[in-house]
């Protein structure tokens, strides 16, 4: 499966997912809150971040740091949040279609890089707690989860975690610091 093919695929999904009927109607209040909730989320990404991450080993030491942006911005006639990712000094950038499905009342989102890589995320609306599951160019496949760790109006930390055990555990693998440099609008 190529990358044009993953991105069609991602951007089908986006936009026939919100219109598909559940089996079973979860209760009202709960859509609307858990809506309400992602809406917030999505409010609050709006814009650019400068971001570093830092690469831990096993021992938790730093072993290697990079610095980019993280841009968020509407899509999808508003229904949906576009995040581009650039790494400062690298050809490869990742794009990402975030949405919030009533059905799980999570938000959902599919992001793809240029060297074939795909991630598959459910974020938590209360937590906002991410798990992936990467699916690499080669083959290998990967279990992660994003723990937000900290966060005022324009700074969010967040700690990177790998499972090797299907999700019974998890491994810090990564440091992840976001500080806004640029409102987004609506527009």
């Amino acid at each position: 499966m190529n990358i044009r093919h993953i991105a069609y695929c991602s951007l089908l999904v986006c936009t026939v997912a919100p219109a598909a009927e559940p089996a079973k109607e979860p209760a009202v209040e709960a859509v609307d809150l858990a809506r309400s909730k992602a809406v917030a989320i999505f409010d609050y990404e709006l814009g650019s971040w400068h971001c570093r991450w830092e690469g831990l080993n096993r021992h938790g030491d730093v072993v290697n740091t990079f610095e980019g942006t993280e841009t968020f911005s509407r899509t999808l006639d508003g229904k949906a949040l576009k995040l581009v990712t650039r790494i400062d000094g690298r050809e490869d950038w990742s794009q990402a279609i975030k949405f919030y499905s009533p059905k799980e009342r999570q938000i959902v989102f599919i992001d793809v890089n240029t060297s074939g890589d795909y991630y598959v995320m459910k974020q938590d609306v209360d937590t906002a707690t991410v798990q992936a599951e990467t699916w690499r160019a080669n083959g290998d496949s990967m279990l992660f989860r994003f723990v937000l760790t900290r966060k005022t109006e324009n700074e969010q930390d967040v700690r990177m975690e790998r499972s090797f055990d299907g999700g019974k555990s998890w491994m810090h693998v990564r440091n992840q610091y976001m500080r806004r440099v640029e409102s987004g609008t609506d527009g």
